[in-house]
C-alpha cells in the first residue's frame, strides 16, 4: 500500500503495460508465488489532467509469470483503464477477469492483454519480446489496437570482456 514504480515484461529501454517510465502511482498491491507462479496485482488511482479539469481515472492490473526449464521466462497480463465515476469493485478484484467485469458493470473501459517470453540461447545471448492488445473488443466488431517489443542482448560479445551489445524494437499502433 503507498506509492510505487511498476515494470513489468523484459524489455530493457520500456515495457508496453506497465513501465517505470511513468510517473509513480498511488496503489495497493499484492504479490504472491504460486507453486511455479508469481502472480502480481495492483489497483491505483491516477489523474488524467484534460481541458475540461482534472478527470479521476483507476488502474488494475494482474501479471502472472514464471519459468519452463531455465531458459525460458514467460508472463501474461491483464489490465484496466477507466474514469469519470467511483471505483469500481469488480475491477479491484484480482481474481476476476476485466473482459467479464466489464461486460456486467455495462461500461465501455479500455481494456488490455499483454504476453512476453524471454529465452536464454546460450549462457551470453538472451532474446525476448512482449506483445500488447488495446481495446480488447470481445463483443463488438471493433478493430483492437496492437503494440510490439523485441530484442536481443549479447554479452561480453566475441568474449570482449565488460562489453555488450543490445538491440530492442518497438511498434505500437496509432491509439496505444
Amino acid at each position: 500500500f503507498g506509492r510505487d514504480f511498476l515494470r513489468w515484461g523484459p524489455g530493457y529501454h520500456g515495457a508496453l503495460l506497465v513501465s517505470d517510465d511513468a510517473a509513480p502511482f498511488d496503489l495497493v498491491r499484492l504479490t504472491a508465488r504460486l507453486g511455479p507462479v508469481n502472480a502480481d496485482w495492483f489497483t491505483a488511482s491516477i489523474s488524467d489532467t484534460e481541458k475540461s479539469g482534472t478527470v479521476k481515472k483507476y488502474l488494475s492490473a494482474l501479471r502472472l509469470e514464471g519459468k519452463i526449464g531455465q531458459k525460458l521466462k514467460w508472463g501474461a497480463a491483464q489490465a484496466v483503464l477507466y474514469g469519470g465515476r467511483p471505483m469500481e469493485a469488480l475491477h479491484t478484484n484480482p481474481l476476476m477477469l476485466y473482459v467479464f467485469s466489464q461486460h456486467i458493470i455495462g461500461k465501455d473501459d479500455n481494456l488490455f492483454w499483454s504476453a512476453d517470453v524471454s529465452f536464454d540461447v546460450t549462457k551470453n545471448i538472451n532474446v525476448y519480446g512482449e506483445g500488447l492488445i488495446d481495446d480488447i473488443k470481445v463483443w463488438e466488431k471493433l478493430p483492437n489496437s496492437l503494440a510490439y517489443l523485441s530484442g536481443i542482448n549479447w554479452v561480453e560479445p566475441l568474449g570482449i570482456p565488460s562489453s555488450g551489445f543490445r538491440i530492442e524494437w518497438a511498434q505500437t499502433g496509432k491509439r496505444v
